[in-house]
């Protein structure tokens, strides 16, 4: 694999160190600690707080650890609480082959990562592309979870639902995936105009708490890695698309399959800002039919960036669903 460039590494460390001292100074909150693991030969970055029960947070495209630092903070007090760099992104390693950043692939990969830190089992928090590693090992290995919290990540039965449906939007929002695997949307487009794109998908419409002058630099400093931005459209580049949908009447006939694999029992909480521009809001109606213990929050105000955009309301829905455990 080619090494990322060490200067913005040890950069983007040094700043994540001084951060993290920074914004713990004074505070009552549990300390936030930037740790490495080696598993099965890759490096893995990860920020954790405190102790008890693993709650396990993934992030999205173009975030990273640092995404979850608020969230780290709040439920440090009760939990272990940990953000792990998936692989491609910031300080974690960057492995060049496309096949690596398969859901499955990763998912077991975080799973060994759980093991590593002594836990058998977890509850396990995702966002986009981290959300969608999240259902995989939910729906693979369920017996590992203990709840599952998804933010603005479709359930993938659900999604073919929408995708399928020639009355629904979803296929043109998904349209940009195409573009990526096809090499029309490659790292050249996200890191020209000095970054621009990549700053209008983060920065736009966000809290002012969260994304303070120092958590911008912090980003800028992970998307300035050598080919970083390259190994995280990796994710999109290793999916299967189009996705294997087959027909919706295959859909519904098959619906007894569907039950069997795509269901998870144990509770759920579905987190959605309808304002969404890649996932149309329909793709949380039915989720009950595979997902007997979810609760669904809708924010109508925000997008899906809402971890950005409302933060305080994500943390309340998420406290008051953690307090029952």
């Amino acid at each position: 694999m080619k090494a990322p460039c060490k200067i913005h590494q040890i950069k983007s460390y040094l700043l994540i160190t001084l951060w993290l001292f920074l914004s713990a100074t004074g505070a009552s909150a549990e300390p936030i600690t930037s740790e490495f693991i080696n598993i099965d030969g890759t490096k893995l970055h990860y920020l954790s707080s405190g102790k008890g029960d693993l709650l396990l947070f993934l992030h999205g495209f173009p975030d990273s650890s640092l995404t979850w630092t608020s969230e780290l903070k709040l439920f440090g007090k009760k939990f272990k609480a940990v953000a792990l760099d998936l692989p491609g992104f910031n300080l974690s390693d960057k492995p060049d082959t496309i096949e690596f950043y398969q859901l499955e692939n990763i998912g077991k990969l975080v799973q060994k990562f759980a093991t590593a830190l002594g836990y058998q089992q977890f509850h396990l928090i995702g966002h986009d592309i981290g959300g969608q590693i999240a259902w995989k090992i939910a729906f693979d290995s369920p017996d590992t979870i203990s709840s599952l919290v998804i933010i603005n990540s479709p359930h993938p039965v659900i999604f073919c639902r929408e995708y399928m449906n020639p009355e629904s939007t979803q296929r043109e929002m998904s349209s940009y995936i195409s573009k990526v695997k096809s090499g029309e949307f490659d790292e050249k487009l996200f890191t020209d105009t000095n970054f621009k794109i990549l700053k209008s998908l983060s920065f736009t419409k966000h809290d002012p708490k969260f994304f303070t002058k120092k958590m911008r630099q912090e980003y800028r400093s992970a998307w300035e890695q050598t080919g970083a931005i390259s190994h995280m459209l990796n994710y999109y580049r290793a999916m299967q698309w189009p996705p294997n949908c087959g027909s919706t009447d295959k859909i519904g006939q098959n619906k007894t399959f569907l039950l069997e694999h795509f269901s998870f029992l144990k509770p759920v909480l579905v987190i959605w800002g309808e304002k969404d521009l890649w996932l149309n809001k329909n793709n949380v109606v039915g989720m009950n039919e595979f997902l007997p213990r979810v609760e669904i929050r809708k924010v109508a105000t925000a997008g899906h960036q809402i971890l950005h955009e409302r933060s305080s309301e994500v943390e309340k829905y998420m406290n008051k669903f953690f307090d029952r455990k």
